[in-house]
């Protein structure tokens, strides 16, 4: 699989703190070291789900309209949540929730 900028996506295993692990893709671009994945609408709703049932001060919630993740936090205005947006890859849409501000870890799938 290549993303919009002609690189190779590869299968790979994403978690937080060796929290659950979701399936994913990667460019094996990094940010401070960590993982930026990038996710089916489907595992990130899922993730959208694990989040939601664990916290009430931040929530990750899916606005179908903009078709975009929306990480919304007690603690910042809304002109500060963030939003991950669909990106297509090879012909696949992906949103890369938390590339580039969360800390995932990552496994290669064989």
């Amino acid at each position: 699989m290549f993303n919009h900028l002609g690189l190779v996506m590869f299968a790979m295993l994403f978690s937080i703190d060796g929290g659950k692990e979701y399936n994913g893709f990667s460019n094996g671009q990094t940010w401070n070291g960590w993982a930026m994945p990038y996710f089916t609408l489907e595992v990130a709703k899922q993730i959208a789900d694990d989040m939601n049932a664990v916290t009430t001060e931040e929530k990750l919630v899916y606005d179908e309209a903009s078709d975009t993740f929306i990480y919304q936090t007690d603690y910042y205005p809304e002109s500060d949540w963030e939003r991950f947006e669909a990106t297509e890859h090879d012909g696949k849409k992906l949103y890369g929730i938390g590339a580039g501000s969360w800390v995932w870890d990552s496994e290669r799938i064989e």
